[in-house]
């Protein structure tokens, strides 16, 4: 199990045709062997898409714990319901919300999950997160860059303005 605490973690899907990150967390939440999100497939992989300090413990000790704690067991389930709702908002954010809503969303999600207004995150890496294109992704930077909400250069991503950010950022 992944408990990241600055980082953030994906996890990715993945066949030869496509790459797409179908959930992702930080220091609000984890990732790993079947524990939240069953991902034991080849086509499931985690990923650290913004480094930083992950802590982990081995699948079979976390299960270890929540056999012998009910309070902990209700957290879990507490927790996986947030986090298939999370999912849901996401699909439906896909389908309704422009690009630069999203990105301007997932940014203020990446920098609320790292607990820092400046992450390393290419534009590649943004663009699978939110199933769209590189060109796509690079556009929405550019404009919010030109607005005067974040300054993007050289895989980094700082943001200067969050007001700024969170108007363009769709309500999801």
């Amino acid at each position: 199990m992944y408990f990241p605490t600055s980082a953030v973690i994906s996890l990715l899907y993945r066949t030869d045709e496509l790459a797409l990150d179908v959930y992702g967390v930080g220091c609000e939440g984890m990732l790993g062997g079947g524990g939240v999100l069953e991902q034991r497939s080849r086509h499931f992989n985690l990923v650290c898409q913004i480094g930083g300090t992950v802590l982990s413990m081995p699948l079979a000790k976390f299960q270890k714990h929540l056999r012998g704690d009910e309070r902990l067991r209700d957290i879990l389930r507490v927790y996986q319901q947030r986090t298939v709702s999370d999912i849901i908002q996401s699909v439906v954010c896909n389908a309704h919300h422009s690009i630069a809503n999203r990105t301007a969303r997932a940014l203020l999600l990446s920098s609320a999950r790292t607990g820092s207004s400046g992450f390393a995150m290419t534009h590649e890496s943004l663009a699978r997160m939110l199933g769209v294109t590189r060109s796509g992704v690079s556009l929405a930077l550019e404009s919010l860059q030109e607005q005067g909400a974040i300054r993007s250069r050289g895989g980094k991503i700082t943001i200067l303005d969050r007001k700024a950010l969170s108007r363009v950022s769709c309500d999801c």
